[in-house]
């Protein structure tokens, strides 16, 4: 059995999703983001690649509760990523510049909360889930829980204001960027 570096993988799963989306399949990840499913333990994991295509982080259940974890883009091993105050991470996406890593964490509720890129002290933002960053590396789009319903919204993080985006009917989930 050959082995495939981490990016070859990620790389294979977002054609296969591609193709996927253009047979008509609703709900495909985006190419940064696609599941991958690495044993019994680690149930569910989208990883993401920093821009520079070096790192991959992902979400990982291997060491006990879901925690971020990094893998050189080329292989090796993985290490936790430091996410000192926050347990339960998952849902990663790395910020356009690099810098930053957003995710969610459940603690008690769904909260999004940023972190850098090489770890250290977590800042918790808001109430929500499946952040994803936009281009400009300040703004996430998010989805949160109003009156049993989720609504797709956007964060500033520098200032932690959100504005609600504007939606016909139904429930949202998972909002991504284009990238």
């Amino acid at each position: 059995m050959t082995m495939m570096s981490p990016l070859k993988f990620i790389q294979a799963v977002s054609a296969a999703l591609l193709f996927f989306f253009a047979l008509g399949v609703s709900a495909a990840p985006t190419p940064r983001r696609a599941s991958l499913h690495l044993s019994k333990r680690d149930v569910w994991v989208p990883p993401i690649i920093t821009p520079d295509s070096q790192t991959i982080c992902f979400s990982s259940r291997a060491q006990g509760t879901s925690a971020l974890f990094l893998v050189f883009a080329n292989g090796g091993s993985m290490r936790r990523l430091g996410t000192a105050g926050a347990g339960n991470c998952t849902e990663p996406d790395w910020s356009p510049d690099g810098k930053w890593i957003v995710f969610t964490r459940l603690a008690g509720t769904f909260e999004i909360c940023v972190v850098p890129a090489s770890g250290g002290s977590v800042t918790p933002l808001v109430a929500g889930e499946d952040p994803s960053w936009a281009p400009n590396s300040r703004t996430v789009i998010f989805t949160r829980r109003v009156k049993g319903k989720r609504v797709v919204s956007l964060l500033d993080v520098p200032t932690k204001q959100t504005k609600d985006v504007q939606q016909t009917s139904g429930s949202c989930s998972q909002p991504s960027w284009a990238k």
